[in-house]
């Protein structure tokens, strides 16, 4: 027992553990993953069968859809005021502010950058999510991207016909989000990305120089190319640069505030319909955009 406890305050201390060279401390962990027929939710886990999971770990995940569906219920029936039409989930702006002022979510993260693909339709999209989310998936499981991005086309088709100003069109802002909800080794985690892309920012990478991408003369849109089934379009081999943003955020489900907290008043959201309600009043008090 003293030798097991010597070997552990000298890993902490700075000590190393005797192990031969090809031994490691650190092994990754096979995962295996399920999305949701929209792709916002993503289930990963170590475990290869999510059958008999217990119950505080089936209320974690089932706590990410209740607010998902609270969330896309309370973005229908707001109307944003810029557009007179109601908001949606793919309305980054909107997403942002529920999360900013629900209380239920930390910021983790932010990150300017950009994602390289040659493709259109779900090649594209595989790239994207691949990027964005860290990850490598099987393209069949993805077949949710072409509607993704043909929902982020519809909020800059929107803002387009409505001519607005530069401050205005932020509230048009198409986005995707991503609720991860990840099993590691029994413990259950919530992690939530949300992505917003640049529609016309594709560069496109020759030899020579880096040049902005154009075909017949008009700019390269990626919610358009993403949208295309990729059978009826064919693809010309350019690599292409897109720029995105992205927010990452831990995500903390009003059930655990209430079990773990118990300073906060726990009828803050004790039915369905009054999450709903107090999302819709979220967006409502954080209609100017932030960047």
């Amino acid at each position: 027992m003293f030798k097991r406890l010597w070997l552990g305050l000298k890993v902490i201390f700075g000590g190393t553990l005797p192990h031969s060279d090809s031994e490691k401390l650190y092994l990754p962990n096979k995962k295996y993953y399920l999305f949701n027929e929209t792709g916002n939710i993503l289930i990963c886990t170590t475990e290869k069968s999510v059958t008999g999971f217990e119950e505080d770990i089936r209320s974690a995940f089932n706590n990410v859809t209740v607010f998902f569906a609270a969330m896309t219920k309370a973005l229908s029936q707001t109307i944003n005021p810029v557009t007179n039409k109601p908001f949606s989930t793919y309305n980054y702006q909107a997403i942002k502010n529920v999360f900013a002022s629900s209380g239920l979510f930390v910021e983790t993260s932010k990150e300017v950058g950009v994602f390289r693909s040659p493709h259109i339709g779900e090649k594209l999209g595989q790239n994207f999510v691949e990027h964005i989310l860290n990850r490598e998936f099987d393209r069949r499981t993805l077949s949710f991207t072409r509607g993704m991005f043909s929902g982020m086309r519809k909020q800059h088709e929107v803002a387009d016909g409505a001519e607005l100003d530069p401050d205005s069109n932020k509230m048009c802002r198409g986005g995707q989000v991503f609720f991860v909800c990840e099993l590691l080794c029994g413990v259950p985690t919530t992690s939530v990305v949300l992505v917003t892309i640049e529609p016309k920012s594709g560069v496109a990478n020759t030899q020579d120089s880096t040049v902005k991408a154009k075909s017949d003369g008009a700019d390269i849109d990626i919610l358009d190319i993403g949208s295309t089934q990729q059978s009826r379009r064919k693809e010309k081999g350019i690599v292409r640069d897109w720029a995105y943003k992205k927010r990452t955020y831990l995500f903390i489900s009003p059930q655990f505030i209430m079990q773990s907290a118990g300073n906060l008043n726990p009828d803050n959201y004790s039915s369905y319909e009054e999450l709903v309600d107090a999302i819709s009043d979220d967006l409502l008090k954080k209609l100017n955009p932030l960047v």
